[in-house]
């Protein structure tokens, strides 16, 4: 699905096919960007052009290096308007509770 809102609020969605590519690396079959652009937009939804691209890489959290998104990039365009949102994805962390229940 690809929407977006209206001046009113009002959420418009239309159903889209998307095309992209998935990079890996050769050597441990990790994914390092997945890439995906609305294919096929009915013309009627007021959206021309819809894609979204996430880089992974390996980040330490609590000690441990773990593969996690690292930067997002999406856009968006409309007949009178264009859209990016940039997202990095920065000092990542371990949260964690301890709770104990006692029963008198």
């Amino acid at each position: 699905m690809v929407g977006h809102r209206k001046d009113n609020g009002k959420l418009v969605a239309v159903a889209a096919g998307y095309k992209g590519e998935l990079a890996l690396d050769t050597a441990t079959a990790r994914v390092l960007r997945l890439t995906a652009a609305a294919d096929d937009l009915p013309k009627d939804s007021g959206i021309l052009q819809s894609s979204v691209a996430v880089d992974y890489d390996f980040v330490e959290v609590a000690g441990h290096s773990y593969l996690l998104p690292a930067r997002s990039e999406a856009h968006m365009e409309r007949s009178y308007r264009q859209i990016a949102n940039v997202v990095t994805f920065v000092e990542y962390r371990k949260f964690e509770a301890d709770s104990t229940i006692s029963f008198k």
